[in-house]
């Protein structure tokens, strides 16, 4: 018995919705993370010095 795919929309509403979750995820890292925001060198907040 074949599994019918669902409708193209349907792919693209769920790509649309991952794509949207990951820009906000990488534009909150870009404003609020350490790294980023502060000005501070990864390797100082790695702790390797």
């Amino acid at each position: 018995m074949a599994v019918s795919a669902p409708p193209l929309s349907q792919f693209l509403i769920l790509n649309m919705g991952v794509w949207t979750m990951g820009l906000v995820a990488a534009v909150a890292w870009f404003v609020w993370g350490i790294e980023t925001s502060k000005g501070i060198s990864i390797v100082i907040t790695s702790g390797e010095i």
